[in-house]
């Protein structure tokens, strides 16, 4: 008997070379062969383009004219087969100068489709999804079948099994992209159970981590950002939206919900927050408020990046192309892409988010590069709230642990000495005599110092130039200074939007022929309007003080703690540098006193603490009944009910802060505090959408937005797939209708 001996790696060649011939050999797909040739080569002059088809031949649809020059079955006598392979420089396709030239392969890729019957399929995207046989390869899991299946024609097996230390390594990394750390590893080899790699996927499915592995690709397809993207790339508030969308993939949400959330959860009846914060999706497109940048270029902007974006994430095809004219590869006229933007034009939006001369926007009156980009919501974020608990969990925990040193002498006197100011100040403030005078840095200006009311507080004007502040000089009694109070009367409302401003600029103390720059630690107001840099509110008004816009109905009080506590001797002076924007009576007062609350100095709390707690070292100490005081400028606030344990920690807050000699532990407190009050209570501002009166829409030519000759179009679903929606003269299609039809 003759037995063939063929070398293992001669074998291998033999069986790959068989597979390849094989895999050409499989019936051509139009989606898959041959459609990616036309596109790139043949479209431009003979697709879904009117305004650039020649010979007025269309290759993109299975039409009359195609199958004139395809000749399906009859490669021979086909007219495009004949053209591709010419020689003639004058006939070849596509022509020489296009540089679109077929490479041999592609040739033959044709000619054989046009044998088989030039068969044409509907785009990928555009066709309803199928469920395929699967594959009986003698594997349990549809999945394994496929890629068994798929391998074995390509002459390959599935690999041997890896250890459990790499499946574990690769499962983690692809379900929640992360390793796994040593005691996941750990347990998964001493798990010696059916089902233990079973139960891995369940933990990892179940992780918090799945829904941030899961929600990255969404999140780009989604234009996520935290920026908006044109000129200074100022900062916009909408993490919440990010987390809503890893909450949807935790939670499995059904993809109908997720969709109808995000592109109208504002039209939804009793419309949750989940479900307004979801809308943030619509308003991921860049945004502008450049001085000199036209509005209507910058919303054609808008609407046009919200079309790119839904027909990208739901249609799985870019209609990009179709906002100059009709696309030259897909089956999309221009119409189609402003029908489809017109869903959105009730989007509320600015195309400048700014209040300019040129542009005005009443809505927007007063905003400056700095705000935030409207409409928002505030939502309580459980990621802020975590941390806010945390941090005042620690807050709490090192306070306790000064509760002992409140039984040193230093905290009885400093007790003592509070209680003594107390009963000879009532308000707890003093108002020392003052003089001020207006001033254009570095000179006072040649006109008399500011009037003062017969109390001696001072009658502020509006400023009349530029730059223009007030320097204003107290003299206070010898003592300890730790804060100042300003109280505003007489203030005109409404404040207009420009204008209502107040701020410490400078503060030195005098005394004798030494002069010391001092500087604040925090500041805050009983009533205000936000400020904000690069987009997020500043907390407190230690940048500025911002009066509000209508009456609140009492005096405006702020309190402005500073850094250092000043230790003054009889005759020294502290010197003020005020910018101010605004009219009425200033009053300013001294106090030895610091917080970390400032407010504290002026709602009574302070004064509640120090009349209820007897101990504050003993976790029991009594706690007295609240009463209440009469109010006024001179008057001891009225006591608000105070928790005993609330009361020992102001106290202790209270004492360190107004202490010069216990730094370390004074900045410690501050630096909690400041952790805290960053977190806003646990809550979060997002973009979100709201409806507004919709905005026209035109087909624009070349896209071009100054042009306004094409024709008014509304909101209808694309044309060429099934199931058009179109709006009527009786209703016009909302982001609903759109939501409910993808």
């Amino acid at each position: 008997m003759l037995t063939l001996r063929v070398p293992i790696a001669s074998l291998v060649l033999l069986l790959t070379a068989a597979s390849l011939r094989a895999e050409v050999q499989r019936p051509l797909s139009f989606n898959r062969d041959i459609r990616p040739i036309l596109s790139d080569r043949c479209y431009l002059c003979h697709g879904p383009d009117e305004g650039t088809r020649e010979a007025d031949l269309r290759l993109d649809l299975r039409g009359e004219s195609a199958l004139a020059v395809l000749s399906p079955g009859k490669a021979e006598a086909s007219e495009v087969v004949k053209r591709i392979f010419s020689t003639d420089a004058d006939e070849v396709m596509p022509p020489p100068e296009s540089h679109k030239a077929l490479t041999p392969a592609e040739r033959d890729t044709i000619r054989r489709w046009v044998d088989e019957g030039a068969k044409y399929e509907t785009h990928w995207a555009y066709q309803p999804l199928e469920r395929p046989a699967v594959p009986t390869v003698g594997e349990a899991h549809p999945i394994d079948a496929f890629v068994v299946e798929k391998l074995r024609a390509k002459g390959a097996d599935l690999s041997p099994e890896a250890s459990p230390e790499r499946l574990l390594r690769r499962l983690s990394l692809d379900l929640t992209g992360l390793p796994p750390t040593e005691a996941e590893r750990a347990a998964f080899l001493a798990d010696r159970a059916p089902g233990a790699y079973e139960r891995q996927v369940d933990r990892l499915l179940a992780s918090p981590r799945f829904g941030e592995r899961m929600a990255v690709w969404w999140l780009d397809v989604a234009r996520f950002a935290d920026t908006v993207g044109f000129h200074g790339d100022q900062n916009q508030r909408i993490f919440p939206y990010r987390d809503y969308v890893i909450d949807a993939f935790n939670a499995n949400k059904p993809f109908d919900r997720f969709t109808t959330e995000q592109l109208a959860g504002d039209l939804l009846p009793d419309a949750t927050p989940e479900q307004r914060v979801a809308t943030g999706y619509n308003r991921l497109n860049m945004m502008t408020r450049e001085g000199g940048a036209q509005s209507k270029e910058y919303l054609a902007k808008y609407g046009a990046e919200r079309v790119r974006s839904v027909s990208t994430a739901w249609l799985g095809s870019t209609f990009g192309c179709a906002e100059c004219h009709d696309h030259k590869f897909d089956p999309i006229p221009a119409r189609d892409f402003y029908e489809l933007q017109a869903f959105f034009a009730d989007v509320k939006q600015w195309g400048i988010y700014h209040d300019y001369g040129y542009t005005p926007n009443p809505e927007l009156k007063g905003f400056s590069n700095d705000h935030p980009f409207p409409p928002e919501l505030l939502v309580e974020s459980p990621y802020l709230q975590a941390r806010d608990r945390e941090a005042r969990a620690a807050l709490l925990a090192y306070v306790d642990g000064l509760a002992p040193a409140t039984r040193e002498p230093a905290f009885a006197a400093w007790r003592a000495e509070t209680q003594a100011w107390l009963a000879s100040h009532a308000d707890g403030w003093a108002f020392p005599e003052l003089s001020a005078t207006r001033w254009i840095k570095p000179r006072a200006l040649d006109e008399p110092p500011l009037e003062r009311a017969p109390d001696g507080a001072l009658q502020l004007g509006r400023a009349t130039k530029s730059g223009e502040y007030v320097r204003v000089v107290l003299k206070p009694a010898a003592g300890r200074v730790a804060s100042l109070r300003v109280r505003l009367e007489g203030v005109p409302f409404p404040v207009p939007a420009n204008a209502g401003g107040f701020r410490i600029m400078e503060i030195e103390h005098v005394s004798g022929d030494r002069t010391t720059s001092a500087s604040l630690h925090f500041a805050e107001a009983n009533h205000r309007r936000p400020r904000y840099r690069n987009g997020y509110e500043l907390d407190g008004v230690t940048h500025g003080w911002r009066l509000p816009e209508s009456d609140p109905g009492e005096p405006l009080e702020s309190v402005w703690v500073l850094s250092e506590p000043l230790e003054l001797r009889e005759g020294d002076e502290l010197r003020l540098r005020i910018g101010y924007d605004m009219a009425g009576v200033a009053r300013i007062g001294v106090s030895p006193l610091g917080t970390l609350a400032p407010l504290d100095l002026v709602n009574g709390r302070l004064h509640a603490a120090l009349a209820t707690v007897t101990d504050p070292a003993n976790p029991r100490s009594p706690v007295a009944a609240t009463g209440a005081r009469p109010a006024g400028p001179a008057a001891a606030p009225r006591l608000p009910a105070i928790d005993g344990g609330v009361a020992r920690r102001l106290l202790l807050e209270t004492w360190l802060a107004s202490r010069t000699d216990d730094r370390a532990r004074r900045d410690h407190l501050r630096a909690e505090v400041a952790r805290i009050r960053s977190l806003n209570g646990g809550k979060a501002w997002t973009l979100v959408t709201e409806s507004a009166a919709p905005l026209d829409v035109r087909v624009l030519p070349r896209g071009n937005w100054q042009d306004e000759s094409g024709p008014l179009v509304l909101p209808a679903t694309p044309s060429f797939l099934p199931g058009r929606r179109e709006s009527t003269p009786e209703r016009r299609l909302t982001r609903l209708d759109l939501a409910e039809w993808l």
